[in-house]
């Protein structure tokens, strides 16, 4: 999970400065890491290891898209003089909102 966190993270925040868009990447990465979450209550002790990887991965993926664009909102809507304020809020808040399973 880890991993595909990390990767998608850093695709995140290339795709931001090349569209100049991070909502979208905030929206569709909720999505992903809800579903991923929701896929996780099938994982049984007799899972297969390909189902709790893809749920991993996938939910490595939701965390990715949405981890970078929430600092990068908070820089271009808060003023010079509040952006370390912003930011570690938002560090504040995404430490304690992520439940690991």
């Amino acid at each position: 999970m880890m991993l595909s966190t990390v990767l998608t993270t850093i695709v995140t925040g290339i795709a931001i400065t090349v569209f100049g868009y991070y909502a979208p990447f905030i929206i569709i990465g909720t999505c992903i890491y809800a579903v991923a979450r929701g896929l996780m209550t099938l994982i049984t002790v007799d899972s297969p290891d390909w189902r709790i990887y893809g749920f991993m991965i996938m939910a490595g993926i939701g965390v990715g898209l949405g981890m970078q664009p929430c600092f990068i909102a908070v820089q271009t809507v808060l003023p010079p003089e509040t952006v370390s304020i912003g930011t570690s809020m938002a560090t504040f808040t995404q430490t304690f909102s992520y439940l690991p399973s």
